[in-house]
């Protein structure tokens, strides 16, 4: 029998098409697991209107909103709580609302209509964006929203998960209740477990969405640059074209022929074939600057590296060193300089092809968290 429903709401974009997605889908299969039923309402670029026929997703109920394409929509989704509301009426059993990263005045709602059926509402935190005063009223909008979002309203609810100790240590003065939960995954899927095509030379890859404020691709490269030996070496980099590469990256331009030699640029591509491209590799390869944004979050790719069993190359940011493995062939630097990045790739080359690492005892599967999340219920 159902110990009642949980109803998560947020801007994921469910099956897998953004990190969130696969966040709030492994935390629902723990609260599966301790006999809740859990339905999602988040949204969904494929849809014109709010969907009230049910969709299943992974063996749960879906019922998501469109995705706003226009200032207006936007607009209306910054203050908007109708479509949750209903599918709270739909369902008798409520126990609990977990917000993921809600915007300030459909939180303020959800947390007013809650109080008044007598259900917990939980913040699920898993980001703190440096958006600053601007008189422009786009960043305008979003300076406001995220200041009474993350200072005000989410300070309010009865329990919070957060994704990194940086968040804890911030609110644990306001919610007595808050379990710091890193990305999980579910270890036994099969994406996880393919066999690797083997590779003549030591492969690197970088996989994600880069950026000055995210990841230092450019930077990397430029360390691979100045490498010795580059002939035995190979870069993939997923998310980014060449094109796009070097749009983003023109001081570069002129040494494209020689990093043409070492590296290759596959855009974006699905879920699966990202995963399965990193589990292709010996290492995979990132750095991020230490800033509010980085250190509030986790980086979704760490957890994806660790599970596929690769060599790890990354500078310390959020609570990564807690789980970081113990091998040699993973290697931690404390800041993303040019001189430490390169110590780093030489290293790894010096000791080779990387051998998959056992992740029998992967601290990121669900399974292992649902104790935590028993005690935290």
């Amino acid at each position: 029998m159902s110990k009642g429903t949980v109803l998560y709401i947020g801007g994921f974009e469910l099956p897998d098409r953004n990190a969130a997605a696969h966040r709030v889908i492994n935390n629902a299969r723990a609260f599966k697991e301790l006999g809740y039923n859990v339905i999602f309402a988040g949204v969904d670029k494929t849809v014109k209107v709010a969907v009230t026929e049910t969709q299943q997703v992974f063996g749960f109920e879906s019922y998501p909103m469109p995705y706003p394409t226009s200032s207006g929509e936007w607009a209306r989704q910054l203050v908007d709580m109708s479509h949750y509301k209903w599918v709270c009426e739909k369902c008798a059993d409520i126990k609990y609302i977990i917000c993921y990263n809600l915007h300030a005045i459909p939180l303020m709602k959800v947390l007013s209509y809650a109080k008044s059926k007598d259900i917990k509402v939980i913040a699920d935190c898993t980001e703190w964006y440096e958006n600053k005063f601007s008189p422009n009223p786009v960043r305008l909008i979003k300076f406001i929203d995220t200041e009474l979002a993350m200072k005000v309203f989410q300070k309010r609810c009865d329990g919070m998960i957060a994704i990194s100790t940086y968040l804890e240590n911030y609110y644990n003065k306001f919610i007595d209740k808050i379990l710091v939960v890193p990305p999980l995954v579910d270890a036994t899927e099969e994406k996880w477990s393919c066999e690797p095509e083997p590779q003549d030379k030591i492969t690197f890859v970088y996989s994600g969405t880069p950026g000055d404020a995210k990841d230092k691709i450019g930077q990397i490269v430029e360390c691979f640059l100045k490498l010795e030996g580059k002939e035995n070496v190979c870069f993939r980099v997923v998310g980014i074209t060449r094109e796009e590469f070097f749009k983003s990256y023109s001081h570069l331009e002129p040494q494209a022929e020689k990093i043409d030699t070492f590296a290759q640029f596959f855009g974006r591509v699905s879920h699966i074939d990202s995963i399965r491209l990193l589990r292709d590799a010996d290492y995979c390869i990132f750095m991020r600057n230490s800033t509010r944004k980085n250190n509030a979050g986790f980086p979704t790719k760490f957890v994806e590296c660790y599970t596929s069993g690769v060599g790890i190359i990354a500078n310390e940011i959020s609570d990564i060193k807690k789980y970081f493995p113990e091998d040699a062939y993973s290697i931690l630097i404390e800041e993303n300089t040019e001189e430490q990045i390169l110590g780093a790739l030489k290293k790894a080359i010096s000791k080779g092809k990387a051998p998959k690492r056992s992740t029998e005892e992967n601290p990121f599967d669900y399974r292992k968290w649902i104790d935590e999340f028993k005690s935290f219920l």
